[in-house]
């Protein structure tokens, strides 16, 4: 009998709870790794091409930076980079796109010509 009065107990307070705060939002403020733009991609140099311990690289000459839970963000290497030398435009992804890991998502422009690049990962463009 005491187990059930103590259930009942908390489920009044629940329900009193619920409706007391229900219209009552959290103020949450941003963290300063959440604001940073660019991250510090520091590493070191291996036959002349940087080379970061925090990025994931992948042998389409691609890399992945986890920036929060399942959210990441990817970009071509410094090998990759130097080959395609200067571009005059890049295709992206539609954000809300599903990409899939080595399907061709980056193009680059140069000269009239077009390279394609393999994602490093799957998931949905935002």
């Amino acid at each position: 009998m005491t187990v059930l009065l103590v259930l009942v107990t908390f489920l009044a307070f629940i329900v009193l709870d619920y409706f007391l705060n229900r219209r009552k939002a959290i103020a949450v403020q941003p963290s300063q790794a959440a604001v940073r733009s660019t991250p510090a991609i520091a590493g070191d140099y291996v036959e002349g091409f940087l080379v970061s311990p925090a990025v994931t690289y992948h042998p389409g000459h691609g890399w992945l930076l986890r920036e929060r839970k399942n959210v990441v963000r990817i970009g071509a290497d410094e090998f990759a980079s130097a080959l395609v030398g200067k571009v005059e435009k890049i295709e992206l992804p539609k954000p809300g796109q599903w990409v899939r890991q080595g399907q061709k998502v980056l193009s680059f422009w140069r000269n009239g010509e077009k390279t394609e690049m393999v994602c490093p990962t799957e998931g949905e463009v935002l």
